[in-house]
């Protein structure tokens, strides 16, 4: 794999570099002519619109403004239109847009930049944005090998997943999350070198392949990215301002035009509702109900049906204009400010506490990540300008659906917000005595690394399964930082990540045996749940009955596809002797499960319909 050299710092693409690329050229807004205003005469009586009723506020905007100032003439539009009338508006934005298109017929796309915060309390946050039509931006410090220890880790919570590791894991985790949320896309990747100023071109060059090479048994992570698409910048000595991003400018405008991915087909009318609902934004929310009802007294010729309607919102959900999930419960509101409703969240995991008030319910939720209904109101409450609390029950229900957080229990107002809790799991702390289960694995992936807010995920959908509680022990509710426990038909299932792997463990306080029934509909419940994440490859199995739940060192891992087993030799068992693999550690027998007739693969599953690993 060839990296180029460039001039400067750059690694760019062999796109033609000149500065009249004419996605990059600003619009060129002519002086007004005879010509030109007889052409917007024409397209005005072709809008299906009353044209009195638009002519003396376009007139007036354009006498006061000849030089088509976008800011002043929506100033004016906001001065002269009642705020009823979102179809005057919508109408006039339009002809405002339309005004400043320059002569030449050329598609000029608009492009959105989003900063994802990276440390681990935001990870999160990542779904709200991610969608399989964005372009990510990743970058990265060149100073840095690949193979150093991160030494400082500025997280905010200390999470002990990311303490140990290297850089090269934190690339892996980065490109695996962008490919959790790309559907059956191939997602596109900038890779941005930074501190290009302190080492050597060939230090540059030398770094991008070191990256890629990382990635070399990863053929899914690595079709990410592209020597094309590699760039080193510097920073300023004296200059405030970071040197000419042209080279980077210029490969993102090749990859929106070039590119079939960032393009959707759409009805010249969606416009008109979508600038009615850009007025709308300073709402933060809308009810279905009201745009019906703004649909309704839009003119005849501009209504749209309600179905048009619920498609321009999954549109518009899909490119990050707004969100909303077209789900019973959820599909009767519409957020428009998405900013705003990530400060709502923001709000809350940042909330500052006090160690010496003697309420403690804030300090437990700093330690364990649960909250009480009375506190977040407080919280919004504290913060009543951003409006967040007059929309709490809508706001709540959309963090429950992206997993942001999750209600524990139906019948008592606590909440549970998993990147937060640094409690640690003990065995000890809930079993004393009664009747173990083998261990469960879900072995995913060990390099490619199992993003943490899967797990988080799992965790709160578990919680919804039927029949299953979080476990309640002396007042204590059982979730940690690593681990959940939840009650199922008086056994207790402890689900709990330990690195790159998934274990379960069914207890029962007495010395009951444990049903095989009640054992394959546990693993079939928790299976359900993570095959709702697309694009991750595990294995099932068991560790041996001399297993030990949630550590690292324990390696008596058999897999589920050797099952029934005869005189299979466990010898990784730590602190065991060489023993013979009991059958009986096997929840589902492969050959049961295919007289039920599931869709089993012999060793390894995947929760995508195909995989390159």
């Amino acid at each position: 794999m060839t990296f180029p050299e460039r001039d400067k710092y750059y690694i760019s693409d062999s796109e033609d570099t000149s500065e009249d690329t004419k996605l990059l050229c600003p619009f060129q807004c002519k002086t007004e002519t005879v010509k030109e205003d007889r052409e917007h005469e024409e397209n005005r009586k072709r809008l299906p619109y009353s044209q009195n009723k638009i002519s003396n506020s376009e007139k007036n905007c354009s006498q006061l403004y000849p030089e088509k100032n976008h800011r002043k003439i929506n100033a004016c539009i906001k001065a002269d239109i009642s705020p009823q009338d979102d179809e005057r508006y919508a109408i006039l934005k339009i002809i405002d847009d339309y005004k400043n298109l320059p002569s030449e017929n050329i598609i000029r796309p608009l492009i959105t930049f989003l900063d994802i915060p990276s440390p681990s309390l935001y990870y999160t946050f990542h779904q709200t944005y991610s969608s399989p039509n964005i372009c990510y931006i990743m970058v990265v410090d060149m100073t840095k090998s690949p193979n150093d220890q991160v030494l400082e880790h500025v997280d905010e919570i200390d999470c002990y997943r990311t303490k140990p590791w290297k850089y090269q894991d934190f690339y892996k985790f980065w490109l695996q999350s962008i490919h959790s949320y790309s559907g059956d896309k191939i997602p596109t990747v900038i890779l941005v070198g930074t501190h290009a100023d302190e080492i050597s071109k060939a230090s540059c060059r030398k770094f991008f392949r070191e990256v890629f090479e990382i990635f070399d048994h990863y053929p899914h992570l690595k079709r990410c990215l592209h020597p094309d698409r590699t760039f080193a910048i510097g920073f300023p000595k004296t200059e405030s301002e970071l040197e000419n991003l042209t080279d980077i400018k210029k490969c993102i405008a090749k990859l929106v035009r070039g590119s079939t991915s960032f393009e959707d087909r759409i009805r010249p009318i969606w416009a008109i509702f979508e600038h009615i609902l850009q007025r709308k934004k300073i709402k933060r929310i809308i009810s279905r109900k009201m745009l019906t009802k703004i649909n309704n007294r839009l003119n005849e010729e501009l209504r749209i049906d309600e179905a048009e309607i619920q498609k321009i919102l999954c549109f518009l959900h899909r490119v990050g204009t707004l969100l909303y999930f077209d789900e019973e419960g959820l599909n009767e509101t519409v957020v428009l400010d998405i900013q705003w409703f990530v400060d709502a969240f923001k709000t809350i995991i940042n909330v500052p506490v006090d160690k010496n008030d003697l309420d403690y319910s804030l300090q437990r939720f700093e330690r364990t990540g649960v909250l009480d209904d009375e506190e977040i109101i407080k919280i919004w409450k504290s913060r009543a300008k951003e409006g967040h609390f007059s929309h709490k029950k809508e706001i709540l229900a959309y963090m429950e659906r992206l997993e942001l957080l999750a209600k524990i229990y139906e019948n008592e107002a606590l909440y549970y917000i998993p990147s937060m809790n640094k409690r640690k799991f003990e065995n000890s702390d809930i079993y004393k005595e009664g009747s173990k289960s083998s261990i469960l694995c879900f072995w995913f992936d060990e390099k490619g690394q199992l993003p943490v807010f899967i797990f988080y995920g799992i965790v709160l959908k578990c919680m919804k399964i039927p029949k299953w509680s979080v476990l309640r022990e002396n007042d204590k509710i059982c979730l940690y930082e690593n681990s959940a426990c939840f009650l199922f038909h008086c056994h207790i299932v402890v689900v709990c990540l330990c690195k790159y792997k998934i274990q379960v463990q069914v207890w029962v306080p007495a010395r009951n045996r444990i049903g095989v029934n009640l054992l394959r509909e546990i693993q079939q419940a928790v299976e359900g749940k993570i095959q709702e994440y697309k694009g991750y490859t595990y294995k099932i199995g068991y560790r041996c009955q001399n297993g030990i739940l949630n550590t690292d060192d324990d390696n008596s891992f058999i897999a589920k596809a050797e099952f029934p087993v005869t005189t299979h030799n466990c010898q990784n068992c730590k602190g065991s002797k060489t023993h013979f693999v009991d059958n009986t550690i096997c929840w589902i027998l492969p050959e049961k499960e295919k007289v039920q007739g599931l869709s089993v693969l012999p060793f390894t599953r995947s929760t995508s319909k195909c995989c390159d690993l």
